[in-house]
């Protein structure tokens, strides 16, 4: 009787290092999946280069969606007129101009022209840069442009090529020259 005691020790033992030897193979697996990922990823970025531009511009990420840039009264901008400078050809780029909140009621109705002579004034104007992640009517910029205006100063944001309702093909080099172009034109 003694010698089928041993017997079954030895067949737990079998099947516990059975279940070692299992969970050792899957972990190689998950070890080869991520080393595989690791070394893969740099050569498809390599490759495919707009992949690259993608992950590091994320102009792609439409944040708020279902926002019409067209409209920044929707926003509750009510004092605010959108419009379209072109920095290069093929390049239009989406700009809101918001008056101070005291010219409120004068905005109501005017036109591009009026919103553009209105830069003359002896009001600051703050030309906003808000970065490469969502779009000039993103809620907390929006709320921005309240407070900014409330204070007594014009404010003129956009969203660079390849963000929001701007076309073009973001890059280092194009963004640099659309805040330029955006502040030559201001001035």
């Amino acid at each position: 009787m003694s010698g089928g005691g041993h017997g079954g020790v030895c067949f737990l033992c079998c099947i516990l290092l059975q279940g070692r030897k299992g969970v050792w193979l899957r972990l190689r697996k998950i070890l080869f999946c991520v080393l595989g990922l690791y070394i893969a990823i740099p050569f498809l970025i390599k490759l495919c280069p707009g992949i690259q531009a993608k992950l590091i511009f994320l102009n792609f990420v439409r944040v708020p969606y279902f926002i019409d840039l067209k409209k920044p009264q929707d926003q509750g901008l009510n004092h605010t007129c959108n419009y379209y400078l072109q920095p290069e050809e093929d390049v239009t780029i989406g700009v809101w101009h918001t008056v101070p909140a005291v010219w409120w009621k004068n905005a109501q109705g005017k036109d591009q022209m009026w919103y553009e002579d209105a830069l003359a004034s002896s009001h600051p104007i703050i030309l906003y840069l808000h970065g490469n992640a969502g779009t000039r009517g993103g809620d907390h910029r929006v709320e921005l442009y309240k407070v900014l205006s409330s204070l007594g100063y014009h404010v003129v944001t956009f969203d660079y090529r390849g963000w929001g309702d701007s076309v073009g093909t973001p890059s280092e080099r194009g963004m640099t020259y659309d805040a330029l172009h955006v502040f030559d034109w201001i001035k």
